[in-house]
């Protein structure tokens, strides 16, 4: 019996993402001419985490599937915005990440229902707290002397508010050169009638990530959860 190495992941609107893109490209430059060196997520593979699964066994993914469908099925869509590029942790960090604020609390409601179903079908509970976050890059070296969340104050952005209409249950593949992410099964969230429209989903293929990357679909901030990592 195979087992993958699965999580469950939100996107930002395509709008959304095409501005943390430029934003990205922007901050890449600033950082690279300060001699920080990072790797730099595509923008076909950011992302928001709800929860990291790990290994896991085929007849699990089954009822991953099965479960993630009765859980959205009455589940409103639900609003998200993006603002600010954080470094986490600290002085010293790791991730570079863009803030996720759940304008009506419904991502940290499906989060917490998401817990509360993956610990029922066996998974281990998660022991860190829920920080909705997107991923841009993970830094690899700082010179002495140079503060990265200094270099970020100057870097501000605003990609707006995206609508969150589906749930994504992904495969993370390892390789030499990264992470592959195959799309197991998207569950869709439903939309009010009356509800504002949005410019749409995140990109809507997984693809290959570099080392570094991650699956598709950029101050200082809280350290975002350890599972997020899916191995890039």
């Amino acid at each position: 019996m195979s087992t993958l190495r699965t999580f469950l992941a939100v996107h930002l609107s395509l709008e959304a993402t095409r501005q943390v893109a430029t934003a990205g490209a922007a901050l890449k430059r600033r950082l690279g001419e300060a001699g920080v060196r990072a790797s730099w997520v595509p923008a076909a593979n950011l992302h928001a985490t709800v929860r990291f699964l790990g290994p896991t066994r085929e007849p699990a993914v089954m009822a991953l599937r099965d479960q993630l469908m009765e859980l959205c099925a009455s589940r409103p869509a639900f609003d998200v915005a993006a603002r600010g590029i954080l470094a986490a942790p600290g002085g010293s960090p790791r991730l570079l990440t863009l803030a996720i604020e759940d304008l009506s609390g419904g991502l940290g409601r499906l989060a917490k229902d998401v817990e509360t179903m993956v610990r029922a079908l066996g998974f281990p509970a998660e022991k860190r707290p829920f920080h909705p976050h997107v991923t841009i890059a993970r830094v690899k070296e700082v010179p002495d002397g140079v503060a990265v969340p200094e270099l970020l104050l100057g870097a501000p952005l605003d990609a707006g508010v995206s609508r969150i209409r589906e749930v994504v249950l992904y495969e993370s593949r390892l390789g030499p050169r990264g992470a592959d992410y195959v799309v197991l099964v998207r569950v869709p969230l439903q939309e009010q009638k009356g509800s504002r429209q949005s410019s749409g989903y995140g990109p809507p293929e997984a693809r290959s990530a570099p080392s570094g990357g991650r699956p598709p679909s950029v101050g200082q901030g809280p350290s975002p959860d350890a599972g997020e990592d899916h191995g890039e």
